[in-house]
């Protein structure tokens, strides 16, 4: 990029030496006759004001005069067929300085205007005036008018002006190529800057942004790889999200895959075991107890395996919610009545805290929820503990919340309770008959119908609730 900055320098610094030595030449060759034009016009003029105010009287017209001469540095002659040279006055007798017309000698050239030396005169006068002669008619006399002006000060002017123009040039020459430097350094400045930042895309940084501080082409080029930038780091972030889902997905299904062959290795096995034993010819007593333990089971099984299926169809979109209005607090009672053997087993005090409510939703998929969480709670609660449930309705949500008395859920267990096939305590799976899927079904029942699910340790126990639009 320094060489564009050099290059740039070198380009305007060049143009502007050209037009530099281009003005210094002109200045050279046409100045002097450009001097001699204007001040032939100046001649010219000066002519025509005089043949305009002459009157006859040299004395009247006299002050003018001198002003032409000291302000256009030129001397006049005025001559008349009468009396002779009139001008410059003479003093000395009030007469002037008579001269017969003869003695001038310019009658050969009168008809003519003369733009030339004066005549009959040596070489060195020649060179050293410009004049002009005129004459015309004034009261039956004859007035001829002579200007000079000095070639030598128009020569000496046009070398100072030369010198000084060529002067003033290398001045601004130098000014200029400065300038030049430090205008072609901002000017590549940006484009350096959108090169450094270009680079760091390329190595996937997108932490450096261009600042944009106009709305020219360099401008609109910097914010549009601002934008690039941006869209890249946005796109690579999501195909990274991709990648992490979809290995995540991998992951899950791998986990997903091993526990249900683990679920189904020991009813498999079970029932294998007992079958076999069937073969022995045992008495009826024992044929009835395997008999039963391979039906117990096979019912297991049917159990597994139908959540299974409901938890791929829900996962796959596949499921149409049969969304209906129905009392919630009925639905809560009906759960808590279904399960009122496994509650008076463990001698458990089950309380309800439920107002009246409706909401809008698939009546057995919140039935399901429901007896999830119930179910759960029977599982956890110590012997003779606490079950309660509460329902309350508040700006447009209903919040269900179980809560069962015993030990709490460890921080390290808490996050993962939403997992399926995930068991808080392993060792009493087979003792109650669990898979680790109730909550998972929680959280997506939870998920396609808008509303949110979360357990908390309290008290002496644990809290499990799920808040649910009612519309």
């Amino acid at each position: 990029m320094k060489s564009l900055q050099l290059k740039l320098t070198a380009m305007l610094g060049g143009y502007l030496a050209f037009l530099i030595m281009l003005t210094i030449t002109i200045s050279h060759i046409f100045l002097g006759d450009f001097y001699i034009h204007n001040k032939e016009k100046v001649l010219e003029q000066s002519y025509l004001y005089i043949k305009e105010i002459y009157n006859g009287d040299i004395l009247e017209i006299q002050e003018d005069l001198y002003n032409i001469q000291d302000k256009n540095n030129m001397i006049i002659y005025i001559y008349t067929s009468s009396e002779g040279i009139i001008y410059p006055y003479n003093y000395e007798g009030n007469k002037s300085l008579r001269t017969d017309i003869q003695d001038v000698d310019i009658r050969q050239r009168l008809p003519q205007n003369l733009r030339e030396l004066l005549p009959d005169k040596n070489e060195t006068f020649y060179e050293s005036f410009l004049s002009l002669e005129e004459m015309w008619e004034f009261e039956n006399d004859v007035v001829i008018i002579q200007l000079n002006t000095p070639v030598s000060a128009i020569q000496e002017t046009t070398d100072v002006i030369s010198r000084f123009f060529s002067m003033i040039g290398v001045a601004v020459g130098i000014v200029g190529v400065s300038l030049v430097f430090f205008i072609s350094k901002r000017i590549t400045k940006p484009i350096v800057d959108i090169n450094n930042v270009a680079k760091e895309i390329t190595t996937l940084n997108f932490d450096n942004k261009l600042n944009v501080t106009s709305q020219d082409e360099l401008g609109q080029l910097a914010n549009t790889i601002n934008i690039l930038s941006q869209q890249l780091q946005q796109r690579i972030v999501s195909l990274e999200d991709d990648i992490k889902n979809k290995d995540h997905q991998e992951e899950v299904r791998k986990q997903f895959i091993a526990n249900v062959s683990h679920e189904l290795k020991t009813p498999l096995a079970l029932i294998l075991g007992y079958t076999q034993g069937l073969k022995l010819g045992l008495d009826k007593q024992s044929q009835d107890f395997y008999c039963e333990v391979i039906e117990d089971e096979s019912v297991k099984m049917t159990k597994l395996v139908s959540k299974l299926l409901e938890i791929s169809q829900i996962e796959a979109g596949g499921i149409n919610l049969q969304k209906e209005e129905f009392d919630f607090v009925d639905l809560i009672r009906e759960v808590g009545i279904k399960n009122s053997l496994p509650l008076a087993e463990k001698e458990i005090e089950y309380i309800e805290n439920i107002s009246s409510c409706t909401i809008y939703a698939d009546y057995d998929y919140i039935d399901q929820v429901v007896t999830n969480y119930i179910t759960n709670a029977i599982t956890h609660v110590n012997v003779g503990g606490t079950i309660e449930v509460t329902a309350v309705e508040d700006e447009g949500f209903v919040t269900l919340t179980v809560y069962n008395s015993g030990s709490h859920i460890s921080e390290e267990d808490i996050s993962s309770v939403w997992d399926s096939f995930y068991k808080v305590n392993k060792a009493r799976t087979r003792e109650y008959g669990g898979h680790g899927l109730g909550l998972y079904i929680v959280k997506m029942v939870m998920e396609i119908h808008g509303g949110t699910y979360f357990v908390e340790n309290i008290k002496a126990g644990v809290q499990f609730g799920i808040k649910l639009p009612k519309g």
